[in-house]
C-alpha cells in the first residue's frame, strides 16, 4: 500500500542522487518519509556513504565518424586525418569550386554491434558548418585509391573500381605546404597509393 509506495519513491529519489535532507512540498525530508514508512533498508541506505560515481568511458573505436586513437583535428572533426578547404575542378562547368574536405574513418558495419572494419573516406561538404554537422555531400571510399601530384598545387584522386564505379577527381590546394599536408594524410590511409612525382617528372619535396 502506501508504505510500499513511499519506499519505492524514496529508493528512486536516492538512486537518482537526491539529498536525504531535501524537503518536499509538505516540508518532509526523504529521511522523514523513510522513517514513517518503517523502511529500515532505506535508512541504512541513507547512512551508507554515497557510491562514488565513476565517469563512463565511451570507446570511440566504434563510433560512426570517430576513429581509433585519433585526436581531434585542428578543424574539430573527431578522427579526421586532415580537413580544410580545397578546390575541386567541376568538369561540366570547367571551373574550380571551393569545397570543404575531410579524410574520415567510417565504421562499415552500422549495426551497432561493434563488428566490422573501418574504411577511410574523403568526405566533401559544401561548407565547414556542414562538416560540423557531419552532413557530407559526397563520401569517396579511399580503399586502394590512387593519389597523384599533377602540376603545381593540383593533384588527382582516382577511386578504386573495387569499391564503386571508379572516378577521377582533380583537386587543388592553396599552397604547396597545404598540398604536402594532404598527401601525407593520404599516406596514413592503408592501401592508398600516393605519388609525389608530377606530370613533368618532378618530385615534390616532403618539406
Amino acid at each position: 500500500g502506501m508504505e510500499a509506495q513511499s519506499v519505492r519513491m524514496c529508493t528512486s529519489l536516492l538512486a537518482h542522487g537526491a539529498d536525504p535532507e531535501a524537503k518536499n512540498a509538505s516540508g518532509h525530508t526523504v529521511r522523514d518519509i523513510a522513517s514513517d514508512a518503517g523502511a529500515s533498508q532505506l535508512l541504512q541506505l541513507l547512512q551508507a556513504p554515497p557510491p562514488v560515481k565513476t565517469p563512463t568511458v565511451v570507446s570511440r573505436r566504434f563510433s560512426v565518424g570517430g576513429s581509433p586513437d585519433q585526436p581531434l583535428s585542428a578543424g574539430g572533426m573527431r578522427g579526421a586525418l586532415q580537413e580544410g578547404y580545397l578546390h575541386l575542378l567541376n568538369k561540366k562547368k570547367k571551373d574550380w569550386e571551393k569545397v570543404y574536405y575531410a579524410i574520415n574513418p567510417i565504421l562499415q558495419d552500422q549495426s551497432g554491434k561493434g563488428h566490422g572494419d573501418f574504411s577511410y573516406f574523403l568526405q566533401s561538404f559544401a561548407t565547414k558548418a556542414d562538416a560540423a554537422r557531419h552532413d557530407p555531400a559526397e563520401s569517396i571510399n579511399l580503399l586502394k585509391a590512387e593519389v597523384k601530384v599533377l602540376t603545381g598545387t593540383v593533384f588527382s584522386l582516382k577511386s578504386s573500381p573495387e569499391v564503386s564505379k571508379s572516378r577521377t577527381y582533380r583537386i587543388s590546394a592553396d599552397s604547396l605546404n597545404e598540398l604536402r599536408a594532404w598527401l601525407l594524410a593520404f599516406e596514413l590511409v592503408p592501401e592508398v597509393v600516393v605519388s609525389w612525382v608530377d606530370s613533368e617528372g618532378n618530385t615534390l619535396s616532403r618539406e
